[in-house]
Order: structure tokens, then sequence, then C-alpha cells
């Protein structure tokens, strides 16, 4: 009885913890590929798909320069340009900070990692 109720325990949290690791996922994609003018879409459908590799190939595929809007003209410009490419009004060199995020998802996401197999090492231990 222990073990039923234990390994149901165990996959009510997997799931709990894959829903909300996709979610986590799949929403600093989405912000990141509208920040670095890459396509929205395509690169959300690959994080639900891949989950972790998505995530991966995402970082390491996605534009070295940011791109800003201008304060005129609303239109997307490099982030190392001076002046806007539309109307030719300078632009201050803003750089936002993505790091933050980063770390706390590679946190959440290695913590709920460590959750999981404590609780499969426990449902192993107490099923024999």
């Amino acid at each position: 009885m222990f073990t039923m109720l234990a390994s149901i325990f165990f996959w009510i949290i997997f799931v709990v913890m894959w829903i909300l690791i996709e979610s986590v996922i799949c929403l600093y994609i989405f912000r990141n590929s509208r920040r670095y003018g890459m396509n929205t879409f395509l690169w959300v459908l690959a994080g639900l798909i891949l989950n972790l590799p998505g995530l991966c190939i995402f970082l390491y595929a996605r534009k070295k320069a940011l791109l800003h809007k201008c304060p005129e003209c609303l239109s997307l410009t490099d982030e190392n340009s001076e002046k806007c490419s539309v109307c030719g009004v300078f632009l201050e060199s803003v750089r936002p900070t993505v790091g933050r995020f980063s770390k706390i998802l590679l946190g959440i996401c290695c913590g709920l990692m460590l959750f999981g197999a404590v609780e499969l090492l426990f449902t192993y231990l107490y099923s024999r």
C-alpha cells in the first residue's frame, strides 16, 4: 500500500515538475527570441518539443547583437549602432541583463532534478 502511494506521489510530482520546467523554458525562449529578433514561434515550439536540449540549442544559436526599439520611430535597430537606421536619431547604449534569470532557471532545474532523484531513490528503497 505504501509503495503504491509513493509511486503515485512520485509521478504526480514528476508531471508537475515537468510542466513547470517546460513553462519556464518556453517563457525564457519567448522573451529572448523577441529581444534578439528571432522567429519566436519556431523557437518556442523547439523548446516545447526538445525541453532542455532545445534551450541549449537556442542559447547557442541566438544572435550576438541585441535588437532595440528606436524611441522615435519604434523600428528595431542593432544594439551596437549609434544611430537609428531608419530615422537617424542617436541611440543610447543600453545592455539588458539576462544573466540573473538564467541563474534562477538553472537553480530551479537542478533543484527539481535533485528532488526527483531523491524521491526515486526512496521509492526504490521502500519497494523492496
